[in-house]
Formats: structure tokens, sequence, C-alpha cells
């Protein structure tokens, strides 16, 4: 007498099937080809499956983020990883550009990875993990860290209060969360503020350690150095991240700074409009140094 198969359990099987969703990563950039090595890392470096992440790219600079050689080779060094390439020659703004990548992305969990930032191993495996476990529809960060090449690699952290202040380049989120709101808006700055607004039960305010550190560099779209005295007394743990930043923007990194650095522009003017005397101010930049 044949033997009767075992029938799957079907709460474990859809277990299974959650915890192996696939992820579109998305990025939108502009003139930024040279950071390519920074974001390749990035995603080799991440915890989550391979097999089923795809790396969706939406470029509209005149000078292209590949060449049809580097796309071939980054596609065999990035295998089982696929990736979708869109070139636009016309320039659209930001809010556009993440609109269209995720309309247009193959897979149904979407997280947003910049260009030009540092992206933890973490950051996919930890934020669809709390997804699931805190039964949410985008998960992201309202605090960010702050790295300084030019400040021999000083790290800053910020944190904001609302939901709607979480940073666009930490969101990772359903399709389904998306075709709830209005998207995107069609700007360069705050774009990701509809995409929570009034739905802040639905979304879960991760830490940043789990996620990503911004670059401070001299193209930034939004400078960072009105962050800089946030200072926190930690160090980038991977090393590699330190000379794939100097073979990018070396001419930017400096070890030796100085203390006058450390201090933001209103800061300097304050001092250059006030009676303070060289030993205040060498006190107060002091205590912006302490520990570095």
């Amino acid at each position: 007498m044949p033997k009767k198969k075992k029938k799957k359990n079907k709460s474990n099987y859809n277990q299974e099937k959650r915890e192996n969703q696939c992820i579109s990563i998305l990025t939108p950039t502009y003139n930024r080809s040279r950071f390519l090595p920074l974001i390749k890392y990035n995603i080799k470096s991440q915890s989550y499956d391979h097999s089923k992440i795809e790396w969706f790219i939406y470029d509209d600079g005149p000078e292209p983020f590949f060449t049809s050689e580097t796309l071939e080779n980054t596609k065999k060094e990035l295998s089982p990883i696929k990736i979708k390439y869109h070139y636009d020659k016309n320039k659209k703004s930001i809010g556009y550009k993440r609109n269209y990548l995720v309309k247009n992305a193959s897979h149904k969990i979407l997280a947003m990875m910049d260009d030009d930032d540092i992206y933890f191993s973490t950051y996919l495996t930890k934020y669809h993990s709390l997804m699931k476990e805190k039964k949410v529809g985008l998960v992201g960060s309202p605090e960010m860290l702050f790295i300084y090449p030019k400040l021999n690699y000083h790290i800053s952290f910020i944190k904001c209060i609302a939901e709607r202040q979480i940073h666009e380049a930490t969101m990772l989120f359903t399709k389904n969360y998306y075709k709830s709101m209005p998207g995107f808006d069609d700007g360069s700055r705050g774009e990701g503020a509809k995409m929570i607004d009034f739905n802040e039960k639905n979304v879960y305010m991760a830490s940043i350690s789990d996620c990503m550190m911004c670059i401070s560099h001299n193209s930034n779209t939004i400078p960072k150095d009105k962050f800089k005295k946030q200072k926190l007394d930690i160090k980038l743990l991977d090393q590699n991240y330190i000379k794939i930043i100097e073979d990018i923007m070396g001419d930017q990194v400096n070890r030796n700074p100085s203390l006058e650095d450390f201090l933001v522009k209103e800061d300097l003017n304050e001092t250059n409009n006030s009676s303070t005397s060289s030993s205040n101010l060498d006190n107060d930049i002091s205590d912006i140094l302490e520990d570095i």
C-alpha cells in the first residue's frame, strides 16, 4: 500500500513564505558614478538572501551611473542579485524618481538605498523583520548618523521626533502601503512626508544603527555641516568603508582637522561679532572635540 504524503503544515509554509519575500532596492541617482564602488559594497554586504534581491536604479545625470561595461561587470559581481537600470536624459526631481522606481519595481517589498551613504549589513534583514513583527506597512528611522571625512571621520547623531520626519533614505515598505498613500512629493527636499502623514499607526520608527550612516561631502544635496556638533564617541567598525571613501573623495579627507573646523558657520559668525576671549573660545571648541 503506497504511503500517504505528509501534508505541508500551512502555517509553517506561510511563515516560510513571509520570511523569504523578495525585496527591490531602489536607488535614484544623478551624476554619482564615482560612488558606484560604495553602493556595490553596501549591497554586497547585506545579510538578506541575495537571491531574493533586485537592485533598481533611476539615473537622469548627464554623466551616466553605468557604462555598458561597468553595468555588465556589476551584474556579474553582484550575482545572484538582479539589476534593473533606467536611464533618462531629462532631469527629474528625486521625488519623481522615487515614485517611478516604486511603481516599476519587480517586487512587493521596497527598500530605499541612496547612492552616497553607508548602509549597514543589517538594513534589509532587520527592517524587514520589524515590518513583520510590528505588522506595519512602512519601517524607517527619524534618526541619522553622519560621518565627516574632512574631520578625520568624526561621527555625529541627530534624532527627529515625528514619524513624518523619517528619512526617505531609510524607508522600507510594501507596495500595497505605497498605493494607499499619496506617494513621494515631486520635489527634492522632504519628499517623503506624504508617505506617512495621517497613517502613523501603520509606521514603525526604527533605530538608525541597524540601517545607515550619511557621508558628508562637497556634493551633498543638503549640506551636513550644521549637524557636526552632536558628536558620538564611536568609530566605523568596517574599515573597508574608509578605503572606499578615500578612493572616491580622497581630496576631501582631512586627518588633522583644526579646532575651528569643528565649528559651524553660525558659531563662527557669533564669535566674530562677540567679545568672547580667545581662551573661552578654545574651551568651547574643546568641548566639541572632547574624546574624539
